[in-house]
């Protein structure tokens, strides 16, 4: 458990390999990300500015680079035609921001039987969301262990959580906080949330 090691997380991001949201969830944003178009906006420079980096240092696939950007640090790992960013404070710790993001790719790398790619996300986002809200709550890193994040929401590498469909959704999930259950990690309340989550991205 590792709550309240990093006390304000920012953001966590999904971009495909042309800069386009898959998902992103900010957390206790500034008023320059309060909105979808000033979140856009700021995706479209995190991209660029890792794609230019990524492409310099010729990083290897599935390994975690950090670049800084505004006031934010940014823990990010490209796959084959996407990249996962986790944002911090520019005076967060690194070390847990990385391991923040590890978690996150061992719990898709189960929920997706390793294939971590733009089709798999998309069609099992409120796999997604779920992940997502039970590893940060509030900014708050509330777990990082994958394996209990997985027992948490009942995924048993199915692809998507027991007892639930896919989504077969193009949509991505934007929220000022999380509001998983991060006690009992009770599925209904969980599944709920993310399906909460997934309809207010249908606006955007």
């Amino acid at each position: 458990m590792l709550s309240g090691v990093v006390g304000d997380v920012k953001g966590v991001v999904v971009l495909d390999n042309e800069g386009k949201r898959i998902i992103s969830k900010y957390y206790n944003s500034p008023k320059c990300l309060e909105n979808n178009t000033s979140q856009k906006v700021f995706e479209r420079q995190l991209f660029l500015k890792s794609n230019k980096q990524g492409g310099s240092s010729k990083i290897n696939q599935y390994e975690n680079d950090i670049m800084t950007i505004d006031n934010y640090t940014a823990i990010f790992r490209c796959y084959v035609d996407m990249t996962i960013y986790i944002l911090g404070d520019r005076d967060d710790n690194e070390m847990v921001l990385a391991m923040v993001l590890d978690t996150v790719h061992d719990c898709f790398d189960t929920v997706f039987k390793r294939n971590i790619e733009r089709k798999s996300l998309i069609n099992n986002m409120t796999a997604v969301i779920l992940v997502i809200d039970e590893l940060i709550d509030q900014g708050i890193v509330m777990a990082a262990d994958s394996q209990i994040i997985l027992k948490r929401i009942n995924i048993k590498g199915t692809g998507h959580p027991s007892g639930a469909g896919n989504e077969g959704s193009e949509s991505s999930s934007t929220t000022q906080s999380s509001s998983s259950s991060s006690g009992g990690g009770m599925f209904a309340s969980v599944f709920a949330s993310a399906k909460s989550s997934l309809a207010k991205s249908l606006a955007f």
